[in-house]
């Protein structure tokens, strides 16, 4: 029988490019090499989703370490059951807890642990159970550089997101949706979040639209499945504050992006803190490039002007700026849009990132490291 390989995933409903990720990495997992199994919080979407495509799930919650009887006994409880479960190796697939019980428990036991970072957490990389994992995925280079300085480097491994590009080769142009005619668009598709930027987007649509009354704007995308801060909302009256009421659509939250992003010309990423910039891949597979944010992990993605722009983050003029030069040069937003496609094709293919991460599953199996913090 293949080792069985626990995934835990933190939410049990959330949506969005994370969850999305760790959603393709257990669709494509080889079952003759791995058995995978889920674990999440509770009922939910993402259990849905895991039960989709096929996979056992259990119900659980990492704790965050703290100096109790409580995460004693969680530390405890989920020994027992890995154990009970015949886990072979776990597998925290988006590192967000503190100290979590389920890697104390995996430790303790002897299971080895993969813990895949997806966005810089600069100030949690002192975790303690972080740094002793067997082994460490991130999904940039930007994501892993402040491990740096605590783990070996033979225990930290990049592992770029893939994408089913064929699925987002295939969309339909559904812009008369949006607005109600044929114009060119310009769009941010993602989170509604403070650290994406959006102000930036709508800087930058005030700028462009008035050297180019005919484009819109399209901002895809709903409030954030973690907490409700209010943002898309505050966005919306940043867009009338700004004068663009009338050129800035906000669909909210969608389930058909191949179709979205088949309805833009240009994409537009000023996030400030994007470990990898997943959407980016997801319009390159449309033939649509990218003016990003040179922030982050976003330039790992994005090769600047090959199959993109990248512009400085916090600063919607000089985004305008690069937006306005591909809106005027219509044969360079093609010729990006042509590279950016093959590009993703070359670097974000399922089938080598995925056997990539199962490499990474097999060393931790096959080996022992010295995993106390240096």
């Amino acid at each position: 029988m293949p080792p069985r390989v626990l995934t835990v995933y933190h939410r049990a409903r959330t949506f969005g490019g994370s969850f999305n990720s760790v959603l393709d990495v257990l669709s494509y997992v080889d079952r003759q090499r791995f058995h995978p199994v889920a674990m999440v919080p509770g009922p939910g979407n993402c259990a849905d989703q895991f039960n989709a495509i096929g996979l056992d799930v259990m119900f659980g919650t990492e704790h965050p370490g703290e100096r109790s009887l409580r995460y004693l006994r969680a530390v405890a409880t989920f020994a027992y059951r890995l154990r009970r479960a015949r886990i072979a190796l776990l597998y925290v697939s988006d590192y967000v807890t503190w100290r979590s019980s389920a890697l104390a428990a995996a430790r303790l036991v002897g299971i080895p642990r993969v813990v895949h970072v997806r966005s810089p957490r600069e100030q949690d990389y002192a975790d303690p159970e972080l740094i002793r994992a067997t082994m460490i995925v991130g999904n940039s280079e930007a994501t892993l550089s402040g491990l740096r300085r605590h783990v070996p480097a033979e225990r930290l491994r990049v592992v770029y997101n893939f994408v089913d590009l064929d699925r987002f080769a295939r969309g339909r142009d559904i812009r008369r949706e949006f607005f109600g005619g044929h114009p060119r668009v310009v769009g941010f598709v993602g989170v509604f979040r403070p650290e994406k930027g959006i102000e930036y987007f709508l800087q930058m649509a005030r700028v462009v639209h008035a050297l180019h009354p005919d484009v819109r704007f399209l901002a895809a995308g709903g409030e954030s499945a973690v907490e409700d801060l209010g943002w898309l909302e505050r966005m919306k009256q940043l867009a009338v504050d700004l004068g663009l009421a009338d050129v800035v659509c906000f669909p909210g939250s969608r389930d058909d992006i191949p179709d979205v992003v088949h309805s833009i010309d240009l994409l537009v990423v000023p996030s400030l803190n994007e470990g990898f910039g997943r959407v980016i891949v997801e319009a390159a597979a449309a033939g649509v490039p990218a003016v990003g944010a040179n922030a982050a992990g976003i330039p790992e993605v994005i090769r600047d002007g090959v199959t993109g722009v990248l512009v400085p983050p916090r600063d919607g003029a000089a985004t305008a700026k690069a937006v306005q030069a591909l809106l005027d040069a219509p044969s360079r937003l093609r010729e990006l849009g042509e590279a950016a496609r093959l590009s993703a094709r070359e670097r974000f293919a399922p089938a080598s990132q995925i056997a990539k991460l199962q490499e990474v599953w097999a060393e931790a199996l096959g080996h022992t490291f010295v995993t106390s913090p240096r």
